[in-house]
């Protein structure tokens, strides 16, 4: 009985890292309308997690949570969009940030 409990414990355990684990979500912010990228983009989960794309529109998150995420997409000249992801459990996940594709988000959007 107590290998049994020790089992399920350890599953559980395993469980909970596992959707725990950190993804490195990177990607290009990008008008495909346009035919452009967007350097100097900031591409956020929350304020904590906020970066740059670089001149090319590339970016990287080195540690988002797998899961459902709203990503916040700030261009240059301020437009904001937001992106709805379903990021899978696994190491790295990569995405296309396409301006022509989503709408500025309501003042009460939310995820």
């Amino acid at each position: 009985m107590v290998s049994l409990r020790m089992f399920v414990a350890t599953a559980l355990l395993a469980g909970l890292s596992s959707t725990a684990s950190a993804v490195v979500l990177s990607g290009r912010v990008v008008d495909s309308q346009r035919q452009q990228s967007y350097g100097a983009a900031q591409v956020s989960v929350s304020p904590e997690q906020l970066v740059s794309s670089d001149a090319q529109g590339f970016f990287r998150l080195p540690a988002v949570a797998a899961g459902p995420l709203l990503l916040t997409v700030e261009l240059p000249d301020g437009e904001r969009f937001r992106v709805r992801l379903q990021v899978p459990a696994r190491e790295k996940f990569y995405v296309e940030l396409d301006r022509a594709r989503h709408v500025a988000p309501a003042d009460d959007d939310e995820y």
